[in-house]
């Protein structure tokens, strides 16, 4: 079976032994689009993010509009390249979210906010604390990254193939079509997590208006076994721009999304409009601080409510695990439950064999987009313990039609991999991936986590202190 970069490879000399001559060079094309990329200070458009094949069933599915406006010298410091404001909808049932789910987003180049239609609450996330966190959200997905980097399309103009597609029609704009096999991300895990969650999307395909040289659509094509066949047919997540305006000047406050005020009232909280601006007094310092207060009593409360909100599902979910006649969720401090699992040679594990060590799981699945840096991570911290009493296991799980030993095979491992764990995840009460437990020499849970910007230090340093005794 021929790899993606073999085939690549063999479609670029059949391209040149027929020899096209008036077919333009795609990486001029590229530097083009870059060029002109660049030249953008603010755009406008519609866009609509869709998702093909088997493994990419829950998927995002949104539409929207976005308008962003690059950073400039005059701007204030910012922790991110430009500012972003967006209205878009869930098309589909993923990751929580009702199908037409509506939300609103903006980034003023330090915060990101977001504020779901149907909820009472701001989601606000520091760009400077949390970049992996803001550059993985799902909504972000809407925002193309290039008219916001101050070197657009620099990893696609060092991209190691470049194959020139044609042209083609997108949403009536005539477009050069360029496929592209990137170099994988260097830096390991961290710099992967910052780029957004199609990072791991070697094999790019980007088609460029023949008249302006911007994006109008790309693709972004999932990491699949040769298996799969060729660049034609993998699983991919496709994004497309129509209505493209660029350069505009943009009213002022667009990058600012207001804050839910909400009641003082007992939980449940009652949603009440902003009041109203009329002329009067100049507005006193003590107003503003009262103001203050009241903001942060809001938050307060939302809080709460969020927090209730969260232990009734909770209870929900245990109640329905009691009369299902399976044992209670285990938290921190309880005894890890235990398991037998077969691993890449149908060799059997047992938890109770790793007795006397520490055991770090990892859980996780081929279509889980944070998962490449869990592993990335696992990787290293597995070469930092490798002479110490640890031990590291990876839980495949949660699958729907993908093929974790062709993923592994391709990514590379140097750890233990076990196959067939999604019972264990549901008795662990693992929700989404990935997911991480740490577990002592007595076999009780001392850690669990998901994603987070700073993982791989936090899973140090808990390992670090559990082989310390402390």
């Amino acid at each position: 079976m021929v790899r993606p970069i073999a085939w690549l490879s063999t479609l670029a000399a059949v391209f040149v032994f027929i020899g096209y001559p008036d077919d333009p060079d795609p990486r001029v094309i590229l530097r083009e689009a870059a060029k002109a990329t660049r030249l953008v200070t603010t755009a406008t458009y519609n866009v609509r993010l869709e998702a093909t094949g088997s493994q990419m069933a829950d998927a995002p599915l949104m539409s929207g509009k976005v308008k962003l406006a690059r950073r400039t010298p005059d701007d204030p410091p910012m922790a991110f390249g430009g500012k972003v404001a967006a209205r878009g909808r869930i098309g589909q049932r993923v990751f929580g979210f009702e199908p037409t789910t509506s939300f609103a987003l903006t980034h003023d180049g330090n915060f990101l906010r977001i504020r779901f239609d149907s909820k009472a609450w701001l989601l606000e996330i520091d760009q400077k604390k949390h970049p992996a966190t803001v550059a993985n959200r799902r909504e972000m997905c809407m925002v193309l990254r290039e008219f916001l980097s101050a070197e657009p399309l620099a990893d696609q103009l060092e991209a190691r193939e470049v194959i020139y597609g044609g042209k083609h029609d997108v949403a009536g704009v005539a477009c050069h079509r360029v496929d592209l096999e990137l170099k994988p991300p260097e830096g390991g895990g961290a710099k992967v997590a910052n780029v957004g969650r199609f990072a791991a999307c070697t094999r790019q395909r980007w088609f460029f208006g023949v008249d302006d040289h911007l994006p109008r659509r790309v693709e972004y094509i999932m990491p699949t076994d040769a298996a799969t066949g060729g660049l034609e047919s993998p699983e991919s997540t496709v994004l497309i721009l129509t209505d493209l305006h660029t350069n505009g000047v943009f009213a002022d406050g667009i990058f600012d999304l207001p804050r839910p005020r909400l009641a003082a009232l007992p939980l449940p909280l009652v949603p009440r409009s902003p009041p109203q601006r009329v002329a009067g007094p100049t507005r006193t310092d003590e107003d503003q601080d009262a103001d203050a207060v009241a903001d942060r009593s809001v938050e307060d409360e939302t809080g709460r409510l969020a927090d209730a909100k969260a232990a009734e599902r909770d209870e929900k979910r245990e109640i329905k695990r009691k009369a299902a006649g399976r044992k209670p969720i285990p938290a921190v401090g309880d005894a890890a439950p235990a398991w037998e699992l077969s691993d890449l040679d149908g060799h059997k594990h047992k938890l109770s064999d790793y007795r006397g060590k520490i055991v770090v799981i990892d859980f996780w699945a081929t279509r889980c987009r944070g998962c490449p840096e869990t592993h990335a991570i696992l990787k290293k911290l597995h070469e930092q313990f490798k002479d110490k009493n640890v031990a590291f296991l990876s839980i495949n799980c949660m699958e729907k039609g993908g093929d974790p030993i062709a993923y592994l095979k391709r990514i590379g491992y140097n750890h233990t991999q076990l196959l067939r764990g999604s019972k264990v995840s549901r008795d662990y009460g693992v929700k989404s991936l990935p997911r991480i437990f740490i577990i002592d020499k007595k076999g009780r849970i001392i850690h669990q986590s998901g994603y987070s910007d700073d993982m791989g230090k936090k899973w140090a340093g808990v390992v670090q202190k559990a082989l310390a005794g402390q």
